[in-house]
Parts: structure tokens; C-alpha cells; sequence
């Protein structure tokens, strides 16, 4: 392996454990909460889950269009309208990936300051990107856009990746995307608001959640759709954090 090639893969693997970080709310990456529910907060994919950082860069840029896609149809935005949010949103991600990566080459900094620093990070990420969306969308339409692309979620990323896996029908999938965006950007608005609650109520908080998430995808997708998500879900979820 070459020198660069070395340097390259450092870098990327320093992005990851500092979102991964990031992700982890009030968590300790070492005593993670087990058995988190299947795309949700907790779980695979959600804060504290291991499968943002270990997907693939290309289908990394394929989740997030798919994700833009669902949103400007839950929307009803216009197709010129959507590429402009598809960049803006794709810039947004790459941006807050690059300032991890350069946070976590710092030194002389406990695990807790620089969980805060990336709270920190993505919160700056976040009104920028907002004051983005102000020169592509309507006024009524930034604070609704903003809310759920804004969250930079790894839980959202695994949902729509796994959902993209198993659902055929573009419409349906769409529709599936941006029931799982709208109801993850709620369940972690409601978890941030939450930093003192006990490991037993945030467990109970999380799992009532993904019930309700699961409870809403079933409206739109097939029992045999329904079946192979969790199924998917679940493998990864067993596979446990890398």
C-alpha cells in the first residue's frame, strides 16, 4: 500500500470515529447500549450505531440522493429545484465530514471535549446549510427541509439504504425514505432534548420509537417488504459495531 494510499485511508477512518462520536449523543463508545432497535436511535445506523461510517463513499452518495429525492416529493418540489438541494446537501455532508476528520486530528483532548466539539461541528454545518436552502426554497419550506436533511443522520442513511435494498417501487421507496427522515429527525429532536433521562427510560424512549417508525412503514410497504427489512436490520444489527 502506498504512502498516500495510507495517508488517504487514515483520514477516512479518523472522519468515522469522529462522527461515529458525534452519533453516540451521551453514550460512551465503549459501553454502547445493546440490542438498540433496527434503524433507530440506539440501534444499527441510529446514534451509537455502527453503520454511517462503514458505507461504502459511493453508496454513501447514493443514499443521500435518494434521501433528496424523498424529501422534494414529500415536498412537492420542482425538479430544478431538487438538483439545486441535492447539491447543497451533498456539499453540506462532504463539508462536516472534512471538519470531523480535521477535529480528530487534534491532540491533548479527552473523549468528552471532543464530543462536544462535534456536536459542535455539525451544529455550525447545520445553519449554514439552512441559510442555504433560504436561496433555493420557499420560506414556508426551509424549517421542514432543514429539520430532516439538517439532521446529518447515520439512522436515516441505514433506513434508506436498507429500505432501498428491498423495495422495488421507486413511488413506494420514496414514500418509505421519507416517512423514516421525518420520523428519525423527530425521535432525535426528542433524544437531545432528553440528556438527563436514565439508560432505562432512554432504552424505553427508543424502543417505543422504532415500534411507531415500524408501525408507519407498514402503511406503504408490502408484509413480505416489511419482513425483509427487519430482517436486513437485524443481521446487521447482530453483526454488532466494527
Amino acid at each position: 500500500m502506498t504512502h498516500d494510499r495510507r495517508t488517504n485511508l487514515k483520514q477516512v477512518m479518523l472522519c468515522a470515529v469522529g462522527i461515529l462520536m458525534l452519533s453516540l449523543g451521551g453514550a460512551s463508545l465503549a459501553q454502547r447500549e445493546p440490542g438498540g432497535p433496527p434503524g433507530g436511535p440506539g440501534g444499527p445506523g441510529g446514534p451509537g450505531g455502527p453503520f454511517g461510517p462503514g458505507m461504502d463513499p459511493a453508496k454513501r452518495e447514493a443514499v443521500w440522493k435518494l434521501q433528496v429525492k424523498s424529501v422534494a416529493q414529500d415536498n412537492q418540489l420542482a425538479a430544478d429545484v431538487t438538483e439545486k438541494l441535492g447539491v447543497a446537501y451533498q456539499a453540506s455532508r462532504a463539508r462536516l465530514g472534512e471538519a470531523v476528520a480535521a477535529a480528530m486530528r487534534g491532540e491533548g483532548e479527552d473523549r468528552q471535549a471532543r464530543r462536544e466539539q462535534m456536536r459542535k461541528l455539525t451544529t455550525a454545518e447545520r445553519e449554514v446549510f439552512t441559510k442555504e436552502l433560504g436561496s433555493i426554497l420557499q420560506a414556508g419550506q426551509v424549517e421542514k427541509v432543514a429539520k430532516v436533511l439538517g439532521s446529518f443522520s447515520f439512522s436515516w442513511d441505514f433506513t434508506a439504504n436498507t429500505l432501498s435494498e428491498v423495495v422495488k417501487n421507486e413511488e413506494t421507496l420514496l414514500k418509505a425514505v421519507a416517512i423514516a427522515g421525518n420520523h428519525i429527525a423527530k425521535s432525535e429532536t426528542a433524544g437531545a432534548a432528553s440528556g438527563g433521562e436514565s439508560p432505562e427510560a432512554r432504552r424505553e424512549r427508543r424502543q417505543k420509537m422504532s415500534e411507531e417508525l415500524n408501525a408507519e412503514l407498514a402503511k406503504v410497504l408490502s408484509e413480505e417488504e416489511m419482513n425483509k427489512y427487519k430482517e436486513a436490520a437485524g443481521r446487521f444489527r447482530g453483526r454488532g459495531p466494527r
